[in-house]
C-alpha cells in the first residue's frame, strides 16, 4: 500500500489504481521519469483508506479492478468532496485510453 506524500508536492500528485502489479509498476516507473510524483495503490479501497487526499491530482484508474471497480471509486471520490479530479481509464488489459476520461464538475 503507498501513501500520499504531505505538502506542498501534494498538490502535483499523480495515484495509480490498479490491481495488476506489472502495471501499477510499469507507469509508476514512467511517470516518475517524466517528473511526477506517483502514488499507486492495488484496490480503490487502499486509495480511500488515506486519510488526506490532494484536492489537485490525476487518477489512473483500471476500470476492472475487483470489489470496488473504477467507476464506483470516482463515485467514492466524488461523494468525499473530490470531484474536480482528472481521471484517466484503463481497461483493465495495460493499455491506457486517453481518449476516454471521466470527471465530475462541480
Amino acid at each position: 500500500m503507498s501513501s500520499i506524500p504531505s505538502a506542498p508536492i501534494v498538490d502535483q500528485i499523480v495515484l495509480v489504481v490498479d490491481n495488476d502489479p506489472a502495471v501499477r509498476a510499469s507507469l509508476q516507473f514512467v511517470l516518475e521519469i517524466d517528473g511526477f510524483v506517483v502514488c499507486a495503490f492495488e484496490t480503490g479501497e487502499a486509495l480511500l483508506a488515506c486519510n488526506v487526499l490532494p484536492q489537485k491530482a490525476c487518477v489512473i484508474v483500471d476500470f476492472s479492478l475487483p470489489r470496488m471497480n473504477g467507476f464506483e471509486l470516482i463515485t467514492a471520490l466524488h461523494d468525499r468532496g473530490w470531484g474536480a479530479v482528472r481521471i484517466i481509464e484503463t481497461p483493465g488489459w495495460g493499455k491506457l485510453n486517453l481518449n476516454r476520461s471521466v470527471a465530475y464538475d462541480e
